[in-house]
């Protein structure tokens, strides 16, 4: 009760770490269903214990909950999408797989996830459909999501998600990503132009 209380980025994982050992897998999920939002950690978290557990498909279910749960554009959503895509693959549910690979993308939108997703589509004509899409994500750009502190929506410090140090929101892929993408389309003038 006490460290749910505690604000500091310490008393969360603290909170997690007694969670885990004294109540295990329910435990976590328990904890990042209540609270998930403002501890987004408590869900990654759960699916490494659920992945520990070896049950793929309780994973691609937990995996779907936990991209639910946290908030678009922050950067933990690319390993909740990881544990989905892997998953899925096990199962050889190459819909899933594609769909965890694009949501890695969107959380992480960097080159080598571009071409993780080119790598596990099935078909040129596939390839072809979600480089465009990549693409046109890559190209939206705009203002940065709002920061943390408004996740919550009220602004005060005990809505802020608990982050560690280089996590935070994406609100863009870089110009080398847009790049790739467009290189991968075969859009060649497109890439050079974004290389100048």
């Amino acid at each position: 009760g006490l460290l749910k209380k505690d604000t500091e980025r310490k008393s969360d994982r603290w909170l997690r770490e007694i969670t885990r050992l004294r109540h295990r897998t329910p435990g976590l999920e328990k904890l990042a269903r209540a609270d998930g939002e403002r501890r987004p950690h408590a869900w990654v978290d759960w699916l490494e214990s659920v992945a520990a557990a070896g049950d793929s498909n309780k994973l691609v279910s937990a995996s779907k909950d936990a991209l639910a749960g946290i908030p678009d554009g922050l950067s933990l959503r690319a390993m909740a999408a990881d544990h989905l895509s892997n998953a899925a693959l096990a199962l050889k549910d190459h819909e899933t797989a594609l769909l965890g690979r694009w949501e890695g993308f969107r959380a992480d939108p960097c080159p080598r996830r571009l071409l993780d997703l080119w790598d596990l589509a099935d078909s040129p004509a596939e390839r072809q459909r979600w480089m465009e899409r990549a693409e046109t994500y890559s190209e939206q750009g705009g203002e940065p999501e709002l920061p943390g502190p408004f996740v919550g929506g009220t602004g005060r410090k005990d809505d802020v998600p608990f982050l560690e140090s280089g996590e935070g929101f994406n609100d863009a892929a870089s110009n080398a990503t847009t790049m790739c993408a467009r290189l991968l389309v075969g859009d060649w003038e497109g890439a050079l132009d974004k290389a100048k």
